[in-house]
């Protein structure tokens, strides 16, 4: 057989290396896995080492990584409580800062909850997708990648409706939809997920009464689909009287969350920041 199938894709633009190496743990794949397949759809999916797809049953988990690790000009680490203690994302991380040091690669912290940096990261400038939710993260992403300055200054858009996700099992999520500064007199909110609309199911938490519909391929304005679930309540969402939901599906199988989003009027609905929190309901 070819040996081409064990090389790593690299897009080459100008001499210079775009793959994206996104380090994790299997614990925050719940929040990875969305930024791994937007990134895929922006610079295509052997441009980006994510293990899901990047290592198969039969590859040398540790071989994979090194390949990738050399192929790889952007390193991602999606920094967490839980992945500062696993001894693989530990090689990972520590490998890459070598190689940061030595100008081959661009390291890149993402911090995903309110964990501690550690001290010897600290020297570099982190992107804090715990305080500034995904899609801030996500922009700020693509445009380390694309050589883009990550601060936009007044440019940056206000958004009142944050989400935070907590994940109850990789099977149920309860989701708040969240005023954080003043009222919002409208609640009409939307999930996206992945999953098979048939296989999901969802109840309100916060309110005795609430509605809802859904849409298979819910087409946004980026040219993505997903499954839409859409909730709504008769009352506004305040600071201390989050509008919360839990989601789970059927089977059991893994929440595959695409994204929140809430409606700014009758026909338009825009994508919101996402928080995972640690908390345990």
């Amino acid at each position: 057989m070819s040996d081409k199938r064990d090389e790593a894709h690299v897009e080459v633009e100008n001499g210079e290396k775009k793959m994206i190496f996104l380090s994790h743990t299997y614990v925050d794949k719940s929040l990875v896995e969305p930024i791994a397949n937007r990134l895929a759809k922006i610079y295509g999916k052997n441009n980006v080492f994510y293990d899901s797809w990047s290592i198969q049953p039969g590859d040398g988990i540790i071989e994979k990584m090194s390949q990738g690790l050399d192929a790889s000009r952007f390193f991602f680490f999606f920094i967490s409580t839980k992945s500062l203690s696993s001894k693989m994302v530990a090689l990972e991380w520590q490998n890459a800062l070598y190689k940061a040091a030595k100008g081959d690669i661009k390291f890149i912290p993402v911090k995903l909850d309110k964990c501690l940096i550690p001290a010897v990261l600290t020297q570099s400038l982190y992107i804090d997708l715990y305080s500034n939710g995904l899609e801030i993260a996500l922009r700020q992403m693509i445009d380390v990648i694309d050589g883009e300055n990550t601060y936009k200054g007044i440019d940056q858009e206000f958004e009142n409706i944050h989400g935070y996700v907590t994940k109850v099992t990789n099977s149920t999520f309860v989701i708040e939809f969240r005023a954080e500064y003043c009222l919002e007199p409208v609640s009409r909110y939307c999930i996206l997920v992945d999953n098979d609309i048939n296989n999901i199911s969802i109840g309100c938490k916060s309110d005795f009464i609430g509605s809802g519909g859904t849409k298979e391929d819910f087409k946004l304005s980026n040219g993505e689909s997903h499954n839409a679930f859409f909730e709504s309540v008769s009352r506004g969402t305040t600071p201390g009287f989050p509008y919360v939901v839990r989601i789970e599906t059927k089977n059991g199988e893994e929440i595959k969350l695409a994204g929140l989003m809430r409606a700014i009027n009758d026909s338009c609905y825009k994508m919101i920041p996402i928080h995972f929190t640690d908390t345990t309901f």
